[in-house]
């Protein structure tokens, strides 16, 4: 399971494994991504392609600042390297 934490800019993406049958969680929760600094880090998306993991998350929140941003990783658990810039922004002009 990979979700949302905490809040603003203390947000970040902690991941934990559960039994798909019962749903009861079967390991602690861990921290995997804090994001790129800025608020509301959420939506956290995992996808392995060939062999490599992705996360993408939504950050900043849903005004000015909201973008999408992308980490990649060896292994679903981290550690995750992220992309310098966004990979989707909002902007007002």
């Amino acid at each position: 399971m990979t979700v949302q934490s905490g809040a603003e800019l203390e947000s970040h993406i902690v991941q934990y494994e559960i039994d798909p049958l019962s749903g009861m969680v079967l390991s602690e929760s861990m921290v995997i991504w804090r994001g790129d600094g800025g608020p509301w880090v959420e939506g956290p998306h995992l996808y392995k392609i060939k062999g490599i993991y992705y996360l993408m998350t939504a950050s900043g929140g849903t005004s000015n600042d909201h973008r999408e941003i992308i980490a990649r990783s060896s292994s679903p658990y981290g550690p995750f390297e992220g992309k310098p810039e966004p990979i989707l922004t909002h902007l007002f002009h």
